[in-house]
Order: structure tokens, then C-alpha cells, then sequence
């Protein structure tokens, strides 16, 4: 019988955060990894010994019930495909900062941010529970109050 495979071609799906770019491009990357492997498998699966010629040159003859020249196109086509979706996805990655000043530049004023903010957040929570204990306070007294009334 003839050999079957599965064919899958990628497909490049329309992204809008970085996050859905880079699990995209994790599938492509397991996809070509897993195609890689079945092929393969496949062809040394189906190769025959090789057979070399009085002259020193290799036969590229296939198996008879094997995988056809047809099918190892078809191979080669979807893992070019597959390569191509992988570029294409790489290059709608953002830029990155590679120079190291930079980078330390913007590292520093991240630091400083997240400093402001948590002097932000620290008063802001020292404002509530000055807040919850005033409430707590009159909760007491009116509770006290209403358990006198009775």
C-alpha cells in the first residue's frame, strides 16, 4: 500500500497582545519539531540500503510501497511553510532594547516607579485603617447604644 500522512498546514491566526504572538509562535516551533520528527521516521522508515554504483555514486532509487517523490515534496513544502509562519510570527514580535545602558536606564526607572507606588499604596492603606478603626469605633458605640435601649 501507499504511505498516508498528515499533512497539517499552519496557519498564522490574527494577534493583538505579545503574549498570543509568542504562544503562536510555541505552537509553529512544536509543530516543525513534530513534522521534522515524522518525516523522519518516515524515510528512514521507507529508505532502502544504499546502494552505490561502480563510479562511487549514491542511488536515490525509493522503496516500491514506500513514500513516493510526490509525498516527500509535499513533506518538504509543509515544513517550508511551517518556517515561514515562524518568521513571519518572530517578526511581529516587538522590539526589544538591547543596549545595556539602555536597558538599565529603563530598568532603574521601573524601580523608581514601583518605589512611588508602593509609598502611594502604603499611604493610601495607612488612610483605610485609620478609616476602619473610626468605623469600628462608632459601630461600638452604636451597638453599645442599642444594647442599653433594650
Amino acid at each position: 500500500g501507499t504511505v498516508s500522512l498528515s499533512l497539517r498546514a499552519p496557519r498564522l491566526r490574527p494577534t493583538t497582545t505579545m503574549a498570543d504572538t509568542v504562544t503562536q509562535l510555541q505552537d509553529q516551533i512544536n509543530n516543525l519539531c513534530q513534522l521534522l520528527c515524522n518525516y523522519a521516521g518516515t524515510l528512514q522508515r521507507d529508505a532502502l540500503p544504499a546502494a552505490v554504483s561502480a563510479n562511487g555514486e549514491l542511488s536515490d532509487e525509493l522503496a516500491p510501497n514506500g513514500v513516493t517523490r510526490e509525498t516527500i515534496g509535499e513533506m518538504a513544502a509543509s515544513i517550508a511553510e511551517t518556517q515561514r509562519v515562524i518568521t513571519e510570527l518572530a517578526r511581529a514580535l516587538p522590539k526589544i532594547e538591547t543596549d545595556e545602558k539602555a536597558a538599565r536606564k529603563r530598568i532603574a526607572d521601573l524601580h523608581a516607579e514601583h518605589d512611588k507606588v508602593s509609598k502611594e499604596l502604603e499611604q493610601v492603606t495607612t488612610e483605610a485603617k485609620l478609616e476602619l478603626e473610626k468605623i469600628n469605633a462608632a459601630f461600638k458605640v452604636a451597638s453599645a447604644a442599642v444594647l442599653l435601649d433594650q
